[in-house]
């Protein structure tokens, strides 16, 4: 009983707790980029992988080592890199965000010389979220331009997948074999002029169609390989695609809330000199129950987008 007295004191004192909730969310938003990281290092590596076989098994591999992997592994490496800067940026703008807004609402709620929403502080608070909040709110509207090229590069990528491996398949299906096979017997035997050859003829065609097959044996072997691991690209491509969607959607709550946030605190006073010539009290009611309401919940918004 003691023991889950003490949990809920515990549950408790953390969710009224927004340094603890906002460390925590820092350290989940971590993982999350170090998971998006680690996946588009994966892609590139796999893109390498498969380019190395394709050169390596070029005389297996015959029609197939035509592919121009040398262009889709270019392309994978340059999105893979853009979408591994764009998730470490926005980590970044929206960390750095929730630190400043947090810093500056325990500034707010504190005390100068007795007084509360002293001058100082709110010309301080005003102008450290004003940068703060106009800054993010520029970063985080150019990363949104990149995250879309990001996700059509990721959509194209996957698509280029999916159709080198249809290439390969196409290449080495049973019946194209047969076919060949077919069509070299009867080119082979047709150039046979004189009857009493043919019986020759076909032996050595069929003992060289037997060598044959048993070297495509071979290929196919190294074929199904590539073709596993185009499919393993074209996954890998589609779920980085995911992720850059969830991060597109994730900076576009944050900005609307820094709008928003960004809207109440400057319109307003500080003072009772400012050129409207606020109250004391309403100076105490707008930043009591307007702005700090408004940082509280850009404070949890911005720890509930990065868990």
């Amino acid at each position: 009983m003691l023991i889950n007295i003490f949990f809920l004191q515990l549950i408790s004192f953390a969710s009224a707790n927004p340094a603890l909730n906002a460390k925590e969310a820092i350290d989940a938003s971590n993982a999350i980029v170090d998971i998006v990281v680690k996946l588009s290092k994966e892609l590139k590596s796999q893109a390498d992988e498969v380019r190395d076989q394709i050169r390596d098994e070029r005389d297996k591999l015959r029609d197939t080592a035509k592919l121009d992997i040398n262009a889709f592994t270019e392309q994978v490496a340059r999105a893979s890199s853009r979408l591994e800067s764009a998730v470490l940026s926005g980590n970044f703008i929206l960390k750095s965000m929730l630190m400043t807004t947090d810093k500056q609402v325990i500034q707010l709620e504190s005390t100068f010389q007795g007084v509360r929403y002293h001058s100082a502080i709110i010309k301080s608070s005003k102008k450290n979220m004003l940068t703060a909040l106009e800054r993010g709110l520029r970063e985080l509207s150019e990363l949104l331009q990149q995250i879309q090229v990001i996700k059509d590069d990721m959509a194209a990528i996957a698509n280029e997948a999916q159709n080198l491996h249809d290439q390969v398949q196409a290449e080495w299906t049973d019946e194209r074999v047969n076919n060949r096979a077919r069509d070299w017997r009867f080119t082979y035997l047709a150039g046979v002029k004189f009857p009493a050859l043919l019986p020759a003829a076909i032996i050595f065609i069929e003992v060289n169609i037997a060598d044959w097959k048993r070297e495509l044996q071979l290929s196919k072997e190294a074929v199904d390989s590539i073709k596993g691991k185009f499919q393993s690209l074209k996954d890998g491509a589609d779920e980085l695609k995911n992720h850059a969607l969830k991060a597109e959607t994730k900076y576009k709550d944050a900005l609307m809330v820094m709008g928003h946030t960004n809207d109440t605190v400057r319109s307003q006073g500080c003072t009772e000199e400012d050129a409207d010539k606020p109250s004391a009290d309403e100076i105490a009611y707008g930043w009591g129950e307007q702005v700090i309401p408004a940082l509280k919940e850009l404070r949890q918004k911005l720890i509930d987008l990065l868990e």
